[in-house]
């Protein structure tokens, strides 16, 4: 069993976030009807929009822990630049 600690030889915990898909498909909210199109600022039409966005990012290219992370289906990516992807 791997047992992962950091440079200070302090014990790190990790949690798997898979296993909650289920309680939050049961506990929370998840946009249904049908989809709306629009171009622009959702800010502009609602102050708290909630759903999936195709959008474009702009991301400095020096940072050291990219954010934004997406899977293309065979590896997980966190990109830096500017690239277009679809957001919950």
């Amino acid at each position: 069993m791997y047992i992962p600690f950091n440079e200070d030889k302090e014990l790190i915990y990790c949690f798997d976030v898979n296993g909650l898909y289920p309680y939050v498909m049961m506990n929370k909210d998840m946009p249904i009807g049908l989809p709306v199109f629009f171009k622009g600022n959702i800010l502009v039409e609602n102050p708290k929009p909630f759903g999936f966005f195709y959008v474009k990012v702009k991301a400095p290219n020096n940072l050291l822990h990219p954010i934004i992370h997406y899977n293309d289906g065979i590896r997980t990516l966190s990109p830096l630049g500017t690239f277009e992807m679809m957001i919950e």
